[in-house]
């Protein structure tokens, strides 16, 4: 598990979920010459001069296995096989096939009975070749191999325990958040920084394979395009002070603006036009106590003829 993200997010924190990368994971490979009593495995063996047109495969949970953790591997060899050996394959806790022939079943990967958490993260059992990984990265599709790599790659780095045990019992609790909403991924971003005993930011880095990630489970963006109109809307009138200030200072207008939604008087506002001018008057106060320093962050900074100008208090009052 651990060698795997290894190879699929690189040193410099980026995300290689693509085929060619896939059909290269060392793990993968057979090893020679290897002892009997060092495969944990069980399998189907057939002759060297008979066809090998059906196999079967047992994989043993490790020691005091959760449910959670049997499905693990499985559900991503399931799915990620198909892509590197051009086989079908069905994954179950059956010690009968639930097929005897491919014919049997029309689609390239199914899994029978998978975990929740393993279907909350993939959204359905049955995928054909082509929609476990879309061959173009544009327009954005939903790749359910992607969306456990991803999900996988952030369960090993943030709930990991310090003695390397991958605690995949904690999987479930990702994947119900992740499907409540996939902005999730940045609360586990801040989840790893709070582990971090060197470092008080999250690298630049590290936030863009986050981004990046967030993507895998929801490939629109919808979420995420929103979040991204409401940022550019507040830069136009405050910044923080530093490219390496806090959470807290970044965001304070919408710090701002949510504890006036949370907690305002209904009787005082009960339209949308009445809220949005408590808030647009909190904001205002806030951006009085930046020019008078008594605040954290800064005015800001348009060109304008070749110089650059703080806004008027007009230009402030309409960006806000």
């Amino acid at each position: 598990d651990a060698d795997i993200r290894k190879h699929l997010i690189s040193d410099k924190q980026v995300a290689k979920f693509d085929v060619d990368n896939y059909q290269q994971v060392d793990s993968l490979l057979i090893q020679e010459n290897l002892e009997a009593e060092n495969d944990r495995t069980f399998k189907i063996s057939y002759p060297d001069n008979q066809p090998l047109t059906f196999f079967f495969l047992g994989l043993p949970p490790g020691k005091d296995a959760t449910d959670t953790e049997s499905w693990v591997m499985p559900a991503w060899l399931a799915l990620a096989l198909p892509l590197i050996l051009d086989v079908k394959v069905v994954a179950s806790e059956s010690p009968v096939p639930p097929f005897i022939s491919g014919a049997d079943f029309e689609k390239t990967t199914v899994l029978d009975g998978e975990h929740q958490a393993i279907r909350a993260l993939i959204k359905q059992d049955e995928y054909r070749l082509d929609s476990i990984l879309p061959r173009t990265s544009k327009p954005r599709k939903f790749s359910p191999l992607n969306a456990l790599s991803a999900a996988y790659s952030i369960h090993l780095e943030v709930n990991r325990k310090k003695d390397g045990n991958p605690d995949w019992g904690k999987l479930s609790d990702l994947a119900r958040d992740l499907e409540t909403s996939p902005l999730y991924v940045f609360h586990y971003l801040n989840k790893w920084l709070r582990k971090q005993d060197k470092i008080e930011s999250v690298p630049i880095a590290k936030i863009r394979l986050y981004r990046d990630l967030y993507y895998y489970f929801e490939p629109k963006g919808k979420r995420m395009n929103q979040l991204r109109e409401l940022t550019q809307l507040y830069r136009r009138f405050y910044r923080a002070k530093s490219q390496y200030a806090k959470a807290n200072a970044v965001l304070k207008p919408i710090d701002e603006a949510a504890d006036v939604i949370l907690k305002f008087d209904k009787a005082l506002a009960n339209d949308t036009e009445s809220l949005t001018d408590i808030v647009a008057g909190r904001l205002s106060k806030l951006m009085n106590n930046v020019r008078r320093q008594t605040a954290e962050g800064k005015r800001t900074f348009t060109f304008v003829d070749g110089k650059w100008k703080t806004l008027t208090s007009e230009e402030e009052r309409q960006a806000i």
